[in-house]
Formats: C-alpha cells, sequence, structure tokens
C-alpha cells in the first residue's frame, strides 16, 4: 500500500505538461500484459471492435471525431458530470476510489464493441477518473487534463492505426 501512497505523491507532484504526458503513457503501459488475452480472443473470437460509424468518415474526419470531439464530449459525461454528482453524496467524499470506479464503469459501458473492449476501457476509464481528481484536488482544470491525455492517446492510436500501419 505504501507504494500506491508513493505512486499518487509522485504524481500529484508533476507538472500539469508532465503528467498529461506520463499518464498517456501510463495508459498504453497498462495495455501490455493484455497482450497475450488480446492475442488468444483475436485468435479464437474475432476482432476487439471498436467505433464502426465513424468508419465510413474520411481519415481528417476520423481524426477530428477521436481527437476533438470524443475526449471533449466523454470527459463531460463520463468523468465530469459523475465525479461531480457522486461528491454531492456525503459518504463518497472520502471515497474517492468509489467515484472513480463508477464513472470507469460508466466509460467502459460505453465502449461495448466487446468484453475485452470494455475490460481494457475500464481500466482507462480508472486512469482517466484519477486523473481528473488529481487536478480538481490541485484546484486546477482537471476538465482540461482529462482532454488533453484522452485527446493525446487516441491522436498516438489513430497514427499507430492510420498512418504507420
Amino acid at each position: 500500500m505504501n507504494h500506491v501512497k508513493n505512486i499518487n505523491n509522485y504524481l500529484n507532484s508533476l507538472s500539469a505538461p508532465m503528467f498529461i504526458f506520463l499518464m498517456t503513457i501510463i495508459t498504453y503501459i497498462v495495455y501490455i500484459p493484455f497482450i497475450p488475452l488480446i492475442k488468444l480472443f483475436l485468435d479464437k473470437v474475432g476482432p476487439m471492435g471498436g467505433p464502426s460509424a465513424i468508419n465510413s468518415l474520411p481519415p481528417a474526419g476520423i481524426f477530428i471525431v477521436v481527437v476533438i470531439v470524443a475526449p471533449l464530449l466523454e470527459t463531460f459525461l463520463f468523468q465530469l458530470m459523475p465525479i461531480k454528482i457522486l461528491q454531492w453524496i456525503p459518504a463518497l467524499k472520502s471515497r474517492k476510489y468509489i467515484v472513480i470506479l463508477v464513472s470507469a464503469a460508466l466509460f467502459a459501458s460505453t465502449h461495448s464493441y466487446s468484453m475485452l473492449y470494455i475490460f481494457y476501457t475500464f481500466i482507462i476509464g480508472i486512469l482517466l477518473a484519477y486523473s481528473f481528481c488529481v487536478y480538481e484536488n490541485k484546484k486546477s482544470s482537471a476538465f482540461m487534463v482529462v482532454v488533453l491525455i484522452h485527446a493525446l492517446r487516441n491522436a498516438v492510436s489513430f497514427l499507430l492505426s492510420n498512418v504507420i500501419a
């Protein structure tokens, strides 16, 4: 438990740009242990899935939706609103982990392309909600920090799947 506290203290001590950069990297690092499971899933079940409705858009349109619109909308709906609403409940004020888990569950529930995708986005949702709480405690722009983490993550994923691949 002391390690978790030390990591939390370290993350809280970072500047906003460094925090955003590091949290974006962490969203990819948490993916690594699941690579064998994802490979097995792809081999036995099929594609993990993803938002197919945007595939009809040109690449620039997909980029705008994935890197600008989705982070803004999803941060509002799945971090800002649930966290603010849940913090009104006195029993949850001192239990941020419950607020973070509820926010993550809401985020994951809208990424229901497959069970594996839901699980993976739940973990990403935990990181995004945690980031929101960190910057809310700092009395800083929690909303923009999370939007930037989400946007940077989606931009990297977009580049990896559309430009480099």
